[in-house]
């Protein structure tokens, strides 16, 4: 009965090494990362409701205190450790880069074809401190959101308590900037995130030197040989014959991470309207800069092939019978080509886009559940038969 109860207490034991270092510890690093990445998303796209900075408002506006706006902007020039100059829109700005971190978008696919058939970016946007960057070519196109002071006749923008300064280098054009971020902006995998492999090595590790001192006591052989088996967990799951069901998790979690990226990619246009907009036939908002105006028009599906040529139909994997056309007009309704707000897209969207956000969220939930069940199944194929194979050389 004693030799039973601590048989029970190594095993409670060995479980807890492989929960906390297998499980919560990467657990942990994923719900951070994913929170990361979404509030980069939300960042961004809450930055639509700034105006645009230019010549003309900086010099017929004071900078009012806690209001924010957003630049693109070229770099110009270094000016001692923390200070960037910048052009664009007639206008030059420095930026204070003290205490900030910035991003720096990977190379993406244009998303002027249907969604995930472009093929999906491998990298992630990257995270720097501004301490951490050594150099940054002349030109390098950089978009800023924060709030702005005048100092000593020149505009700065400043990172305040209650602004965080918001920088991005991106090297693809000024239109294509808010969907790249948006497209790109998500962990490639949450499970592996920078506390993953410390965590793994310690867990891996602990639990070999837990197999090693049981090993001695010819009496516990059997979760002797459960340490060593959950030991060996990061190498298990590449082994066959299992290895079959780690390339269908990483299939599915890849189709998973697509279609949250196409759920934020059809409600991006919205980013500039209520959301009781949906249900007007037409709605309009006005853009900064100019006196062009961002419509919204909710058309049947007999329409799409008389705008689908003139405008970037943004596809899903859904099929819908209307679609939502987005375009930027001038003060005679005529639709403006080139937007003076890079981030109002002329873009047609076919299907209710909070209906296609809503299915593509259910069906990533889906895949994503279908993903942990074959990893599951990849663990529990490799492990009867590496348990197996284990306790017969303990014998």
């Amino acid at each position: 009965m004693i030799l039973q109860v601590l048989v029970y207490k190594h095993l409670f034991f060995i479980s807890a090494i492989a929960v906390v270092f297998y499980f919560l510890v990467p657990g942990i690093g994923a719900f951070a990362v994913r929170h990361q990445w979404r509030n980069f998303r939300k960042r961004m796209i809450s930055s639509v409701s700034s105006p645009l900075l230019n010549y003309a408002r900086l010099h017929t506006e004071a900078p009012i205190p806690g209001e924010t706006y957003r630049f693109f902007g070229s770099l110009q020039a270094l000016q001692g450790e923390s200070e960037l100059w910048l052009s664009g829109n007639n206008l030059s700005v420095s930026v204070d880069m003290s205490r900030v971190s910035l991003y720096i978008l990977p190379s993406a696919p244009h998303l002027s074809s249907p969604i995930g058939e472009a093929g999906y970016p491998d990298e992630t946007p990257r995270k720097i401190k501004w301490d951490r960057i050594f150099s940054l070519s002349e030109g390098t196109r950089m978009f800023v959101f924060g709030s702005i002071i005048r100092k000593n006749g020149k505009t700065c923008f400043v990172e305040t308590p209650d602004a965080k300064l918001f920088v991005v280098i991106y090297d693809c054009s000024d239109e294509a900037f808010f969907s790249q971020a948006i497209w790109t902006g998500r962990q490639r995998n949450e499970y592996w995130n920078p506390a993953t492999p410390g965590s793994l090595t310690v867990g891996s590790f602990s639990l070999f030197i837990y197999f090693y001192i049981l090993l001695q006591k010819s009496y516990m052989q059997f979760p002797a040989g459960i340490a060593l088996l959950l030991s060996l967990v990061p190498l298990l799951l590449f082994s066959p014959p299992g290895l079959g069901f780690y390339y269908v998790y990483r299939y599915l979690w890849k189709k998973a991470r697509m279609l949250r990226a196409q759920r934020d990619l059809v409600k991006l246009p919205l980013s500039f309207f209520a959301e009781e907009s949906l249900y007007e036939s037409v709605s309009r908002v006005s853009l900064s800069l100019s006196e062009a105006q961002y419509e919204m028009k909710k058309c049947g599906a007999g329409e799409m092939e008389r705008y689908s040529t003139d405008f970037t139909v943004r596809k899903t994997s859904f099929l819908e019978d209307d679609f939502y056309l987005f375009q930027v007009k001038d003060s005679d309704g005529e639709v403006i080509r080139r937007s003076p707000d890079p981030m109002a897209e002329n873009i047609l969207i076919p299907g209710n886009p909070l209906t296609l956000a809503e299915k593509s969220e259910k069906k990533a939930l889906k895949l994503e559940i279908l993903s942990s069940t074959a990893i599951l199944a990849d663990f529990l194929v490799n492990g009867v038969l590496f348990f197996v194979g284990i306790t017969y050389l303990l014998r």
